[in-house]
């Protein structure tokens, strides 16, 4: 059973230092089915300077189609160049799709890999989050891994 309302939350990767850790270059979308379109405004700036009182600034459509079974990455606004290469689509609660399914990326195609998400880190070699193994019983999300670059991405399943 789907939820009505899907999620889509960008996070990039932890980060302990602000002032000298760098984020990966991967910024993961969790996309959570839902049974209603939905869209989310992904803004980015240097976060240092005040250049975006100036335009220096990134924006990009985030889009879920239930209906049409896609998720739009929109081409970027802006004239800021992003700090991420690539994003990571982790699709969670998408019953109908398996690991190891093949889905179109705009004309060609990529593997949707089996992911175990935690947002919460084992506190300890003794936590049992910290040794789940990845496997069918498991999985809890579907990622791939696309190009985060100029153009528009759309995946199809």
């Amino acid at each position: 059973c789907a939820l009505p309302i899907c999620a889509i939350i960008p996070m990039q990767s932890a980060v302990q230092n602000l002032s000298k850790d760098k984020p990966s270059d991967t910024l993961n979308v969790y996309v959570y089915a839902g049974s209603q379109p939905n869209e989310f405004v992904y803004y980015e700036d240097d976060g240092a300077t005040y250049e975006y009182q100036q335009g220096t600034s990134l924006k990009r459509r985030m889009v879920y189609d239930p209906a049409a079974r896609t998720f739009t990455l929109a081409k970027p606004e802006g004239t800021y160049t992003s700090k991420f290469k690539a994003a990571k689509i982790m699709m969670i609660g998408f019953s109908s799709l398996k690991a190891g399914t093949n889905v179109q990326v705009n004309s060609g195609s990529a593997e949707l890999q089996g992911e175990r998400v935690n947002f919460l880190q084992p506190i300890s070699n003794f936590d049992p989050i910290g040794k789940v193994q990845i496997n069918d019983a498991n999985v809890n999300a579907l990622s791939v891994v696309v190009p985060f670059g100029s153009q528009e991405i759309t995946l199809r399943w």
